[in-house]
């Protein structure tokens, strides 16, 4: 018999290293620090008060951090979507600041472990991603 064991961290954790995200004119890809060319999984969240507004991941071999908060974080590139709308909303509330949790695919893998059964890179981000949408339970989350 396969088997893969996922293995959560708190929520804490999951929101412990933060950045700042702004929208439109403001976006900026450098917040995104080394992580802005990588892949993963992204946490949409504000601090105070916490609240937990959208989980999602990279797709395709071209996406990474960078390109993928760019489509969230502007009208245009959005096209004005349901997760930019609602981010739009929420940065008008005062002293709310929207933040981004970034999991990186290094960090995805160290969720696992998988014995005898063939799993990829892109399955453990899936996968991951459903999980920690059960886990967080995000505001605009369709599941």
């Amino acid at each position: 018999m396969s088997k893969i064991e996922v293995a959560l961290q708190t929520r804490e954790n999951y929101l412990s290293t933060p950045v700042e995200l702004k929208l439109d004119d403001q976006w900026d890809r450098s917040t995104l620090g080394q992580k802005a060319r990588q892949k993963g999984i992204y946490i949409l969240f504000t601090q105070m008060p916490e609240r937990i507004i959208y989980v999602g991941k990279t797709r395709g071999s071209s996406m990474d951090f960078a390109t993928r908060l760019y489509r969230h974080a502007t009208e245009a590139a959005s096209q004005n979507g349901k997760v930019y709308r609602k981010l739009k909303e929420i940065c008008c509330e005062p002293s709310v600041i929207i933040k981004v949790a970034l999991i990186n695919t290094d960090s995805v893998k160290q969720h696992f472990r998988i014995d005898s059964v063939e799993f990829t890179e892109a399955a453990m981000i899936d996968t991951l991603e459903q999980i920690l949408i059960h886990y967080l339970h995000p505001e605009i989350q369709d599941v």
